[in-house]
């Protein structure tokens, strides 16, 4: 094992010592602390992450000779295993014949 590794497993058992030691709000503190620090990090990667991939995406437009006119993407087709909603059907009631001439005699 590397004194790297010496040291940071050494380190870990001094944490978990000192964790131990804690009462349970502390505890419970420190971990809900320790969570949300956790995602708040997660959550800054992600924002890094995206703004690179959006800057290469940009960049990638402006090296194709885009000029800076907005292409609309193409609807997405229905799926044709999707179900249509059934359409509801008005029919309009038949007017009433008017009385023929022929039956006036």
């Amino acid at each position: 094992m590397s004194e790297k590794e010496q040291t940071g497993e050494a380190s870990y058992e001094k944490a978990r010592a000192a964790f131990e030691q804690l009462g349970i709000e502390e505890r419970a503190a420190f971990l809900v602390e320790a969570a949300a620090a956790t995602l708040g990090r997660g959550l800054e990667e992600a924002g890094r992450t995206l703004a690179r991939v959006l800057e290469d995406l940009f960049a990638a437009g402006e090296n194709q000779g885009g000029d800076g006119e907005s292409v609309e993407p193409e609807a997405p087709k229905p799926a044709s295993s999707a179900r249509k909603a059934p359409r509801k059907r008005t029919t309009k009631k038949a007017a009433p014949n008017p009385p023929s001439h022929d039956d006036a005699s």
